[in-house]
């Protein structure tokens, strides 16, 4: 019996592929820690652990289904010690991972394969790891779901037929819908023209009939799971208004910087800001339920999207300063030459060659469409990029292996010249994400500390902290209770929730702002280069000049006690404003 379980070991694909996966990522928490890359995955582990509400951990993500909130609130009720949300995350990585070698094994199980995908671990692998974040989680599990689906599909045409991979793929895609709807919408706009191609190439010497069960399995639950969080959100007056008032907020401050001009002062005052306003908008820091209404942010935005922008120079410059930033990023460079690498060993008249080169004009322009129109985010252009270089490891180097097997590969030296060099340029990849978790874990510790000194010196003071509140120093390990007991109202887009309504009530707090420089309950958490516009701000619309004395200097913030200055203390004069552009 023990003979026999270890020869279907021996055998299995799957099973090596999971000694492979389990085997890079062992080796890699060796020498790296996993750290968070964006505030939003530290506070949406607050939010489902209750270590930043009130009244315990709460489902409402926002950015991530709610059926993923349900889930983790019951594991955090169940054991609230534990890092579930990191936890969540790390794993989902591990499962792509698996999945994405598995697939490329079942089409050639060899050492080069494996190689192949090594290159691929040590730059996107690990950059995942050292920048872990939903939206790049959510694409993995998606690539995963793709690459299954091909492997099958090449397969199929071969005679053999493996059921469960069609089911693999649609839960894989299921799951990176749930994650992010968003990194689902991408993924899938990504991929189409290799799906295309794909199924024309292999039309008639595939049988398709297996597919339709579970591609309407992936359908139905990747729709209807989408439904269910809308409706969730909807059933709830609170949290219906909310998502309404969030999503406009976020169209003004996530995308392109509005020049102030000519053209457009009328759009300014036609909503009644300056600004500095709208600077205050750009940095999360809007609480004024008259200024920042519903329908200011919806007429502002009715109003921007009329004006034609994109020839401005300020937002021609921003737009440049963004695609050399996009472009000259060593891991989308090293995804660009490897792809085109592995693609260009192959054999001229292979269709799976001139797929690649496509792909990589499809992800640019992409990018460009991105560049135009939003922002662009780190952490939207790698996984475009990695992509294709993944593909092109799943589409040629199979092929080349068989052919490298038969004596019927001419270009050997190249290829061992060149997957050296990628490898030397991998490894200085690696060393760089090394050091920047090193720097993060040394900075999470003068954090916690801070976070400690602050609960001890002020226990009864509410801290009203900006977004550069660096809670993203949390580690996805960490359980992030260092910060329970701590009052806080956390200023990250999350304004006018039930849970921040909810949190102001309890403590006796009706209009933050004012009571910062009216009592002495507040204290501010403010980046230093926001202090005169925030200064500015409260002039121009409370007409008050604010005397902000430095009170407490963290490692990575600093506290704030905000006053009437004794200057302007009986008069209400308006100024004049400037503000340095952003």
């Amino acid at each position: 019996g023990m003979m026999r379980v270890i020869n279907w070991c021996c055998k299995s694909t799957g099973v090596w592929a999971l000694g492979i996966t389990v085997c890079l990522f062992g080796l890699t928490l060796l020498l790296i820690t996993p750290v968070y890359d964006q505030p939003d995955d530290s506070t949406m582990g607050l939010v489902v652990s209750g270590y930043g509400n009130v009244d315990g951990p709460d489902e409402h993500l926002i950015y991530s289904n709610v059926l993923i909130g349900l889930i983790l609130k019951k594991l955090y009720l169940t054991a609230p010690l534990v890092p579930w949300y990191g936890i969540y995350l790390l794993l989902i990585q591990f499962l792509a991972h698996w999945i994405l070698i598995y697939a490329l094994l079942l089409l050639n199980r060899d050492y080069r394969c494996v190689l192949g995908y090594l290159l691929f671990f040590l730059v996107v692998g690990v950059y995942c790891l050292t920048h872990t974040q939903f939206t790049t989680t959510a694409f993995l599990a998606g690539m995963a779901g793709v690459a299954v689906i091909l492997a099958s599909l090449f397969l199929d045409s071969e005679g053999s037929h493996h059921s469960w991979l069609k089911w693999i793929g649609a839960l894989c895609l299921i799951a990176s819908s749930l994650i992010r709807y968003a990194s689902f919408q991408m993924l899938i706009l990504a991929s189409v023209p290799l799906l295309l191609v794909t199924l024309y190439q292999l039309f008639k010497v595939t049988k398709f009939k297996p597919y339709l069960v579970p591609a309407a399995v992936a359908v139905v639950g990747v729709l209807g799971c989408k439904m269910y969080d809308t409706h969730y959100y909807q059933k709830d007056n609170d949290w219906r208004n909310f998502i309404e008032y969030h999503a406009a907020a976020a169209e003004v401050s996530n995308y392109v910087l509005v020049p102030y001009t000519e053209e457009t002062r009328p759009v300014f005052e036609n909503v009644g800001w300056s600004y500095v306003d709208y600077f205050m908008i750009r940095q999360f820091n809007y609480l004024d339920p008259e200024g920042f209404s519903s329908a200011n942010l919806r007429n502002f935005n009715k109003q921007k999207n009329a004006l034609n922008l994109r020839k401005h120079p300020q937002v021609m410059q921003a737009r440049v300063v963004a695609f050399k930033t996009a472009f000259t990023n060593p891991v989308t460079v090293f995804c660009f030459v490897a792809a085109i690498f592995f693609a260009s060993l192959n054999q001229r008249h292979y269709w799976q060659r001139s797929i690649v080169k496509w792909l990589l004009v499809w992800s640019t322009l992409i990018m460009l469409g991105l560049i135009i129109y939003q922002k662009l985010p780190e952490r939207v252009f790698i996984p475009l990029t990695a992509l294709p270089l993944y593909l092109s490891l799943l589409l040629n180097l199979p092929n080349l292996v068989s052919q490298i097997k038969k004596m019927k590969f001419k270009k050997y030296l190249v290829f061992r010249t060149g997957v050296l060099l990628l490898f030397l340029v991998a490894s200085v990849s690696v060393w760089g994400q090394v050091k920047r978790s090193d720097q993060k874990v040394k900075a999470t510790v003068e954090f916690k500390n801070d976070l400690k000194n602050l609960k001890e010196i002020w226990p009864d003071k509410v801290f009203l902290t900006a977004c550069r509140f660096p809670v993203d120093l949390f580690l996805p390990h960490d359980n992030q209770s260092e910060i329970q007991g701590l009052k806080w109202l956390y200023l990250t887009g999350r304004q006018k929730s039930p849970l921040f309504e909810q949190k102001m009530k309890v403590y006796g707090i009706h209009s933050p702002y004012t009571e910062l420089y009216e009592t002495d309950r507040l204290y501010l958490i403010l980046h230093p280069r926001l202090i005169p516009l925030f200064k500015l701000y409260i002039k121009q619309h409370y007409g008050v000049d604010l005397k902000i004395i430095s009170i407490y200097e963290g490692g990575h913030f600093r506290v704030y006690c905000v006053s009437v200055a004794e200057t302007n203390k009986n008069t209400n004069a308006e100024t004049e404003y400037s503000v340095k552009k952003e």
